[in-house]
């Protein structure tokens, strides 16, 4: 990140990722780190003093004094079009004499509410954007920003397994960070979260049975990409989350009577879903706290999947499948009679 925002011919990095990647610390990070060069804006949403313009501009303009006088600066009201240029002009003057271009750290632009677009039109068309000497580092789009020439984004990488395990090190057993580095996705955002909640003292156990609660987020953005509508997924999955034993891509697809090609290419959309790469490989969920989650989303489907499963144990009895497994099924059904009757 830092290699391409002192890029050559590089004016805007637009920081990319959906939400939970951790863009909001990223920057507030860099912005941290690189202090004796950065301005920043952080818009909020919890008031509207905190997205105004005129705040935002006028705090903007405090810390450009700050950054090339070293005091703190005698301005209390509204901030004038010639005193931002003045600022801007000694700004230039500190960039060529640390021989760097400033950054400027925009964040926020999407808490402002959309009623308020007026605002953020308003708080773009302030900021010293196009500037050979000041770049721009957001979590906005350079279409927000109206930015097309130099602007490059930047995908904020998940954390990998390993580096999970460092991150939450001596917090958690190994076990238990691969669980929650599976459930999170690795976005780092969401594992800041955690770390927070055990240095809050909560403990692990409690925290990992009531991960959805924790993270509600996290269980919420996934759940958007089912669509609800499409009943043979939703099964699948009321399947995968209330059977304790196993499926296949190809039992599921026996089960609910259609093909293994259209239900794969379903369920391998589901970053929650754990899709194996053979046939014969079973799908699972990403971890046990997704399996609830989807087990208490889909909890009316229950009874409706274990009479599928049964209806195609039923129509193979003589297989090896129906005579170990379909007693069990006809229990969970509270069909003791009908299995009493069979066995007559």
């Amino acid at each position: 990140l830092e290699t391409m925002v002192d890029g050559r011919g590089i004016g805007s990095v637009h920081i990319e990722g959906s939400s939970g990647a951790g863009k909001s610390v990223l920057l507030a990070q860099f912005a941290k780190v690189h202090n004796d060069r950065t301005i920043s804006v952080f818009a909020k949403r919890s008031s509207w003093f905190t997205y105004d313009p005129g705040f935002l501009i006028h705090d903007l303009a405090a810390q450009m004094h700050w950054l090339t006088e070293r005091k703190e600066p005698q301005f209390t009201e509204e901030i004038t079009e010639v005193e931002f240029r003045s600022l801007l002009y000694r700004l230039r003057t500190y960039s060529t004499r640390i021989g760097k271009p400033l950054v400027l750290v925009l964040d926020g632009l999407a808490e402002i509410p959309e009623e308020q677009s007026d605002l953020k039109r308003l708080l773009i068309s302030r900021l010293p954007l196009g500037l050979d000497y000041i770049k721009l580092l957001t979590s906005a789009s350079a279409r927000e920003c109206n930015l097309n020439v130099g602007a490059k984004e930047w995908l904020v990488p998940p954390f990998s397994s390993e580096e999970s395990l460092r991150y939450l090190d001596g917090q958690l057993s190994p076990e238990r960070i691969r669980v929650v580095h599976a459930t999170c996705g690795g976005m780092p955002g969401f594992l800041s979260g955690i770390r927070r909640l055990l240095a809050s003292g909560v403990a692990e156990e409690v925290l990992l049975s009531n991960l959805p609660t924790s993270l509600p987020e996290v269980f919420a953005l996934e759940w958007r990409s089912v669509d609800e509508s499409d009943l043979t997924l939703t099964h699948a999955l009321a399947i995968l989350a209330h059977d304790s034993n196993k499926h296949n891509l190809k039992g599921l697809a026996a089960i609910l009577e259609c093909t293994q090609q259209d239900l794969g290419a379903s369920l391998s959309s589901l970053r929650f879903v754990s899709f194996p790469e053979s046939d014969q490989g079973d799908v699972e969920f990403v971890s046990e706290p997704f399996r609830q989650f989807v087990a208490a989303k889909l909890s009316h489907l229950r009874e409706l999947v274990t009479q599928k499963i049964i209806d195609r144990l039923t129509a193979n009895e003589d297989s090896t499948d129906s005579f170990a497994l379909l007693p069990s099924y006809l229990k969970q059904a509270g069909e003791n009679r009908k299995l009493q009757i069979g066995r007559a």
